[in-house]
């Protein structure tokens, strides 16, 4: 009876020992958290930030703490912190409705109105406060309020002069053994858009762009270019977009039709924080290509693509761009035309200042051609290896005008001499937003 009392004791004793710590953390915890939240009613939300994360570094699983610390981040403008902490703790009911008021005001900063919508009115539907649930309603109707005072169309003009070191219609069906052909020219581009359709969960949208080339010397090479692209954005949750659409190209060459391309496309975008997301990217092309003067087999190229990729996004203050992989798997009518390839690249925008935005790309990109190719001076499989960047200077004169200098460099590495060739484009232009 005695061994066993001592070992009641012995046991009461190493409960307390290990109960001891735990239960001073979160006393202590406690005490941190009463202060966050005296400072957040105070607005001093940098010293309540501070006050919480002491208190979740003591008892990290506290849904209380987490909460408050989620208002602080949001009080002081890291909505994308505050937005992960809030939908960490969404199932605990002590703090669900007003997690989706809170979640609810950052889709609204972010004028992401149909997630603000499904969020405000969910706590609507959880919340007793007459008070709160006008709020809710005046940051629904405001959102779409500002959403409606934008602009549902866009015209933008654009003409300028262009320098071309090589005038070629595109890399990969270079007219042969023609040498260089440098020229200077006139362009003209119209991008059009219309938004012709928006709820909570669909966008439906519609753009046109019209391109036009006039040579100096060699109006043979001209080009006569629309293309119109109809497209459905979905909203399946917060964070998964996709877009499906369809795009129509018609090209005239020189005095001749150079082909019709009809692109079926599916965008997934998946949005990673605020500042970052994913796009995964499929595209089917059926390629209808012509016979020209200058192009005389361009219906070999005849076929279809299927192109695959993926797109990561960021931006940062004044930084902005992507990083990009892309596999083509090109069949054509010819076998020497059709081609497996792949490339990755790279575009970054930095404003300097309000006026001034500098944004620089690169690619690189490798073909190889499925037969050998006929009628050249060497019976060989082609391979190239492309490399291409560019630079864009634009000057914003005022919210409708702005100015751009542009350059574009193209190296194809071909083991073909005849598809073996650098093509520079400088050029100055004007553009002018109409709508």
């Amino acid at each position: 009876m005695k061994k066993v009392y001592l070992y009641l004791i012995a046991f009461i004793w190493a409960v307390v020992l290990v109960a001891a710590p735990v239960i001073y953390a979160a006393g202590v915890s406690e005490g941190y958290i009463a202060q966050g939240i005296a400072k957040i009613n105070a607005g001093q939300y940098s010293e309540a930030l501070e006050l919480l994360e002491k208190a979740l570094e003591l008892t990290p699983a506290n849904a209380e703490a987490e909460f408050y610390a989620a208002v602080a981040y949001a009080r002081l403008g890291q909505l994308s912190k505050a937005e992960g902490l809030f939908k960490e703790i969404m199932k605990e009911e002590k703090f669900s409705s007003n997690v989706y008021l809170e979640l609810g005001s950052i889709y609204y900063a972010w004028e992401e109105c149909r997630s603000a919508e499904n969020y405000l009115t969910t706590f609507k539907e959880l919340s007793d406060d007459a008070a709160a649930e006008g709020y809710a309603d005046s940051l629904i109707e405001g959102c779409y309020k500002n959403r409606e005072d934008e602009k549902p169309y866009k015209l933008n003009l654009t003409v300028g002069g262009q320098y071309d070191n090589n005038v070629i219609l595109e890399q990969s069906n270079p007219p042969v053994n023609v040498g260089d052909k440098h020229d200077s020219r006139i362009v003209a581009l119209i991008t059009a858009g219309a938004r012709v359709f928006e709820n909570k969960s669909v966008r439906a949208q519609v753009d046109y762009n019209f391109y036009q080339s006039f040579h100096a010397r060699l109006d043979q090479y001209n080009v006569h270019y629309h293309g119109l692209s109809p497209s459905l954005e979905l909203t399946v949750s917060d964070i998964i977009k996709p877009t499906v659409g369809y795009k129509f190209e018609y090209i005239n060459f020189g005095s001749d039709e150079y082909g019709l391309i009809h692109t079926y496309f599916t965008n997934i975008n998946i949005r990673e924080s605020k500042s970052c997301s994913l796009d995964a990217i499929y595209k089917y092309k059926d390629n209808d290509y012509k016979d020209t003067g200058e192009f005389t087999d361009n219906s070999d190229r005849k076929g279809n693509q299927n192109i695959y990729g993926i797109k990561q996004n960021f931006e940062a203050d004044k930084f902005k761009g992507d990083i990009h992989y892309f596999y083509d798997d090109n069949d054509a009518n010819v076998d020497h035309w059709s081609y497996e390839g792949q490339r990755i690249g790279a575009l970054l925008s930095y404003r300097l200042s309000e006026p001034l935005l500098v944004k620089a790309t690169v690619d690189f990109s490798d073909r190889d051609y499925e037969k050998d190719f006929p009628g050249l001076s060497e019976l060989k499989t082609r391979q190239d290896d492309i490399q291409k960047y560019g630079l864009t200077i634009q000057y914003v004169i005022n919210d409708k005008m702005a100015v751009s200098l542009t350059e574009s460099f193209t190296n194809n590495d071909s083991n073909l001499a005849e598809y073996d060739y650098d093509h520079n484009v400088i050029g100055l232009l004007f553009t002018y937003g109409v709508i």
